[in-house]
């Protein structure tokens, strides 16, 4: 099994219940294909959705997906996980989860990414922004990051000052986990 990530934007602002649509139409626990919805993340501006999907390949979640494209424009790529290993990696209600995604022109290892112990306590503990999960593409020019911070601009000041270069960093204001009764945690 591998972990499927899925970019979907919205033509029209989507909603917590277009994410939960997904989730019932990928079979919402075990699906059809074997495919498991494991973690949505919805834009503020209801315009963007991160979905994490458990599933044998990125054809599994195409077939699963498929009555459902109701976006502008929808992304499906196989994913290696980078959790982070700190005792307090679990999000706390608090504060905010933070998407940032970064692209590359060039194959980029994850390892080159991650900046160094020095830079990450200046630029990032510093701030208060946890590192919770990173997912790099099979192709490595693709990595999404999920913090837990204040707020998305936080995250933002953070990623220059460390010069850290990405697309966009936005607030996940609705994140489903999912359960057996596949809920919101945000």
């Amino acid at each position: 099994m591998a972990t499927i990530v899925v970019e979907q934007d919205f033509d029209c602002p989507g909603s917590a219940e277009d994410a939960r649509q997904i989730i019932q139409v990928a079979g919402g626990g075990r699906g059809s294909d074997g495919v498991t919805a494991l973690r949505h993340y919805l834009s503020a501006d209801g315009r963007r959705l991160l979905a994490l999907f458990d599933a044998p390949d990125t054809g599994a979640v195409r077939r699963a997906l498929g009555p459902c494209d109701t976006g502008r424009s929808q992304t499906i790529w196989s994913a290696t996980s980078h959790l982070s290993p700190a005792p307090d990696a679990a999000p706390r209600l608090s504060r905010s989860l933070v998407v940032v995604e970064r692209s590359y022109p060039v194959p980029t290892p994850f390892a080159a990414v991650v900046p160094s112990k020095e830079i990450h306590r200046l630029c990032f503990e510093l701030r208060g922004i946890n590192h919770v999960a990173s997912y790099v593409s099979e192709d490595e020019r693709r990595i999404l990051c999920i913090d837990e911070a204040a707020d998305a601009e936080t995250v933002r000041v953070a990623n220059r000052h460390a010069g850290m270069a990405f697309d966009r960093a936005w607030h996940a204001a609705g994140v489903m986990e999912y359960t057996s009764s596949a809920a919101w945690i945000n």
